[in-house]
């Protein structure tokens, strides 16, 4: 039986489904939401379900859909200095606080850990993920996923009431590790999970959009995500796009380099840690790369 994945692409903040995409072994299947308001957004839900049961009506294994992933629109990986790692706790932390002083570089003045986060009392899920670095007086620096999942649960009630069962829901950033790191940890020797190496993975669709995750096997560490536009490509279609193949890829932009260098710098002064290794995913530059001199001064 061969696995279902469904990929929810969306908008807003993630508080609107833009596109569905269902991938298995045989099928690659895509659903775009109508355009409208606010009545058309909550009629999508169930018309998506319906269009999903659809989908798996008659194929081996039944309306099961294996897996939900969704994309990053509206998400933030950010870390919060804190006397605890307890979801809960850390959940009223970033909603309650307001007045001290942010130690996020990007960050405007001012801004507590609740600006780092999307302003969304209620309907953001929280994770606090592993290997926060101790910051003095028993606090804890710590990451955290804030995920916008009110679009996602009202999916999946949906297809709940079209009789479609999911197996499990997992972000983009968690799926990348699952996709090209923890697989291919499996066929090696198993490890105590603490030594084995930190593996960034870089997705990378030019015109849209650099995600980029840390994780140990499929644990996330840290994570993050922008947008970029090329001169070339000003739509800037989303991550996934399917359609005309037909032609060459654009060569990755060189602009967002010191975007992603400057994260991944904040990320290791704040949490202690780097890479081992780094998988990218995207189209390779076919110039020679700079030398040592060359990336020393620029």
């Amino acid at each position: 039986m061969s696995s279902r994945v469904c990929y929810i692409e969306r908008e807003d903040r993630g508080a609107v489904l833009r596109r569905l995409r269902v991938l298995g072994a045989q099928t690659d299947d895509t659903w775009r939401a109508p355009s409208g308001g606010a009545d058309t957004a909550r009629v999508a839900f169930a018309t998506a379900a319906s269009w999903i049961g659809d989908r798996l009506n008659g194929r081996l294994g039944g309306r099961v859909l294996d897996r939900l992933c969704l994309d990053v629109d509206g998400s933030v990986c950010s870390w919060v200095t804190a006397s605890t790692t307890e979801t809960r706790l850390i959940r009223a932390v970033i909603e309650q606080e307001g007045a001290h002083e942010s130690d996020d570089p990007f960050a405007e003045a001012g801004h507590a850990h609740a600006g780092r986060f999307p302003d969304l009392p209620g309907e953001v899920g929280y994770q606090v993920l592993p290997e926060g670095r101790g910051a003095g007086e028993g606090r804890v620096r710590t990451p955290v996923f804030a995920v916008p999942d009110v679009a996602a649960r009202a999916f999946i009630d949906a297809l709940d009431e079209s009789g479609v069962q999911v197996g499990s829901c997992v972000t983009l950033w968690q799926a990348m590790l699952r996709a090209w790191v923890s697989e291919s940890e499996s066929s090696h020797e198993r490890v105590v999970a603490d030594t084995r190496p930190i593996v960034a993975v870089v997705l990378c669709v030019p015109g849209d959009r650099v995600v980029w995750a840390w994780g140990r096997s499929d644990a996330p560490i840290a994570a993050g995500a922008f947008r970029m536009r090329s001169p070339d490509d000003p739509s800037g279609e989303h991550l996934l796009e399917d359609g005309d193949t037909s032609g060459t890829s654009p060569a990755a932009p060189a602009t967002f380099g010191g975007r992603l260098a400057a994260e991944w710098l904040a990320w290791s002064a704040q949490i202690g840690r780097t890479p081992a290794r780094i998988v990218w995913i995207g189209p390779v530059e076919t110039r020679p790369g700079l030398g040592g001199g060359e990336i020393a001064s620029a």
